[in-house]
């Protein structure tokens, strides 16, 4: 759920120190990988939430001059048009509500899946789905009005 080597290894001395903490509270060892998914979900998520995780686009797609190097076609213009996206993108996630951004958040730049997210967050699945959902359309919306067509 994390790139960087150093979160990785801070969130795994949690759960190795929820699982000693919380072992003998598992009543069914068969149940043990899964009650381990569980307490690594939520330490992300715990995570990412005391980071003040914010939106960048990058996490989204790729690094913004990705194609000035390596993209011999490159015109200055779609780099600016793409600049442009970026901008008006990372501001309309920017304007939503909560929990609708930290949900979006942690579907598309965590990676998190839909169970994962309605485990972390006490909402079911389908709430979480429909969330997903209604905030892609309002983002449409968002950008349309900007005069960015997606």
């Amino acid at each position: 759920m994390t790139d960087c080597p150093e979160d990785a290894e801070d969130i795994r001395q949690e759960v190795s120190f929820r699982i000693f903490r919380y072992i003998a509270s598992l009543r069914r060892p068969e149940a043990f990988s899964s009650w381990l998914h569980s307490i690594v979900v939520r330490e992300c998520i715990r995570f990412f939430t005391s980071q003040k995780l914010s939106v960048s686009i990058e996490t989204l797609q790729y690094p913004e001059n990705i194609f000035i190097d390596t993209d011999p076609d490159c015109i200055p213009s779609k780099h600016v048009e793409r600049h442009e996206l970026k901008t008006a993108l990372e501001s309309a996630i920017g304007g939503l509500r909560e929990p609708a951004r930290r949900i979006f958040q942690m579907r598309y730049c965590v990676g998190m899946r839909c169970c994962d997210i309605a485990a972390a967050t006490g909402v079911e699945a389908r709430t979480v789905s429909v969330i997903l959902f209604r905030v892609k359309e309002q983002l449409k919306e968002i950008l349309s009005d900007r005069g960015i067509h997606c």
